[in-house]
């Protein structure tokens, strides 16, 4: 299945990590921060637990944010939840473990967290620390997708144009792509466009082809290039 992998842990929680807080000038200082969480504000444990992964305000510390986020995520907090998953699944600040990364990733996927919910679904997609089920994967892809994550979008579409984890269906396919692609995501444009093309889930259109072709190429795509 041509889908992406789990991306790289900072982007990834570069995304949880502005969905939590934004540090701007109406921001807690980081002194502020740390008494806060020392006294038990799980908010405030998140946001520096966070700032440590980061290096923002302090030196990177790996380890501290880990002890932090751990808190936090015993307390329910489905971003510390999340982030801890992801502590846990690359090793940072305490032993791989991707049995409890996935753990972490379902605690918090089953509050709502959407990047929780899509990296679920890509470890049943992949058979990353569980057996491989394409009906699981689907199932998380279509939660993230539902609450607007443009992979999940776009990996849902997927399995709607396959027909894997779910029933063949090109109409969704399309109406998946279309969702990415307007967020932006390369791929989607580009499939969407392959879609307008071929006929596939939409009346053929080369007019809209060549624009998601163009719109796909000018971030680069090879193959939208191409065509």
């Amino acid at each position: 299945m041509n889908r992406n992998t789990i991306s790289i842990f900072c982007i990834i929680l570069t995304l949880s990590y502005i969905t939590q807080s934004i540090f701007a000038n109406e921001s807690p200082s980081i002194a502020q921060l740390i008494s806060k969480a020392e006294q038990g504000d799980i908010e405030s444990q998140v946001d520096l637990g966070l700032n440590y992964c980061m290096g923002i305000g302090v030196k990177k510390d790996y380890k501290k944010a880990f002890k932090l986020l751990s808190v936090a995520a015993a307390e329910g907090h489905s971003d510390a939840q999340y982030n801890l998953g992801l502590l846990y699944f690359n090793g940072h600040g305490v032993k791989k473990n991707i049995a409890e990364a996935i753990k972490w990733y379902r605690k918090a996927a089953e509050q709502g967290n959407s990047l929780a919910q899509f990296n679920l679904g890509l470890c049943y997609d992949t058979g990353e620390g569980v057996p491989r089920n394409e009906v699981e994967a689907a199932k998380w892809y279509r939660m993230a997708a539902e609450k607007g994550h443009a992979n999940a979008q776009y990996n849902l579409a997927v399995c709607f144009d396959k027909g894997e984890g779910v029933a063949k269906n090109p109409l969704d396919a399309v109406r998946f792509y279309r969702k990415a692609a307007k967020q932006g995501y390369v791929m989607a444009q580009n499939n969407l466009a392959f879609c307008y093309i071929n006929g596939n889930g939409v009346l053929r259109n080369e007019v809209e082809a060549t624009k998601w072709f163009r719109k796909a190429a000018d971030q680069g795509c090879d193959v939208a290039q191409y065509n």
